[in-house]
């Protein structure tokens, strides 16, 4: 019987947080010092003994819900990081094997290993929310449907920002 090991799960659940708009809240190191809040897409992190560093792009300050500043990118010490939120909505990769069975339909066809992130058709073509990996009509075809899906995933997304914003 094998256990997970805590560290390194710990550090694939941060790294699945790369790439992705996030919202760090910082902690206070002085009792009057105002609750501080970054904004940005996460590029990095360097997670010697926890978090240690991670790195934002694109980054909006916020003290006390009131924007401050603007930034390109900014290194933030993992000691001060009380909270790492993920803005974006996720991808739904249940859903997309859901669609990709709906074209190969004998059991066994689609593989959802939604620990990794991954759907595996065929024993030939991966697929993660990043895209397909694979050659030949079968990848083509996998293809062709993981970009319909995420075509309507950007604009089922788009449209409840326009909703939450009304």
């Amino acid at each position: 019987m094998s256990i997970n090991n805590p560290r390194s799960s710990y550090t694939r659940e941060l790294s699945s947080f790369l790439g992705k708009r996030v919202v760090v809240d910082v902690i206070s190191t002085t009792p009057d010092q105002k609750l501080k809040t970054y904004t940005g897409k996460m590029t990095a992190i360097a997670p010697e003994g926890g978090i240690g560093y991670i790195v934002l792009k694109d980054v909006i300050v916020k003290k006390d819900d009131q924007q401050v500043n603007k930034f390109h990118k900014i290194f933030i010490n993992g000691n001060l990081v009380g909270t790492i939120v993920v803005e974006d909505v996720p991808f739904d990769l249940p859903k997309l094997a859901m669609e990709l069975e709906k074209t190969f339909r004998r059991p066994g066809d689609i593989k959802l290993y939604e620990d990794s992130g991954l759907i595996v058709v065929l024993e030939r073509v991966k697929v993660t929310e990043k895209g397909v990996e694979g050659t030949g009509p079968v990848a083509d075809r996998v293809d062709a449907i993981y970009n319909r899906f995420l075509k309507e995933f950007e604009e089922a997304v788009e449209k409840a920002e326009l909703a939450e914003e009304e």
